[in-house]
């Protein structure tokens, strides 16, 4: 009979546990859900495996609209943020730039993504833009933002 008393609370446990879970993660008002990334469609256009980050940046606007393919590039995480209003990835493009200047690729990824600073991971998606930005310094700090992507953490 005691064994049947500690099944049910278990199971009272894990409902309340459940509830509670799905209650504290429900959108806030005026939230929409994320629907998670579904892939490239049928018709994608892929960058030439082997090219880099660095290598968009340095050819301007030439790959925006094509998709980084499987299994991606090897980016070190350097800050999870926000990137018009949905949660972004930032990654600091290590290859060297004579002119000096910062870039960055800015990934923007699903909510229920989790990476944090110093994770490696794989990253994968549409190349939407690559920008400039203005700070007044000799080399401006340079960046390309990922779409409809998605990371992949690399095993510790």
């Amino acid at each position: 009979m005691r064994g049947i008393h500690v099944v049910i609370l278990l199971v009272l446990v894990a409902v309340g546990g459940g509830a509670a879970y799905l209650q504290m993660n429900k959108p806030k008002p005026g939230e929409t859900a994320v629907a998670p990334v579904s892939g490239p469609p049928a018709d994608a256009v892929y960058i030439p495996v082997g090219v880099l980050p660095a290598d968009v940046i340095n050819a301007d606007q030439a790959f925006v609209g094509q998709w980084v393919p499987e299994p991606g590039w090897l980016c070190g995480v350097e800050s999870v943020t926000k990137h018009g209003g949905e949660k972004a990835v930032r990654v600091s493009i290590t290859q060297p730039n004579p002119m000096g200047g910062m870039r960055w690729l800015v990934v923007v990824v699903p909510e229920e993504t989790y990476v944090s600073r110093g994770d490696f991971c794989n990253v994968v998606g549409r190349i939407d833009a690559v920008e400039t930005f203005k700070d007044g310094g000799i080399a401006p700090p340079l960046r390309v933002l990922l779409k409809d992507a998605r990371i992949t953490p690399r095993p510790k």
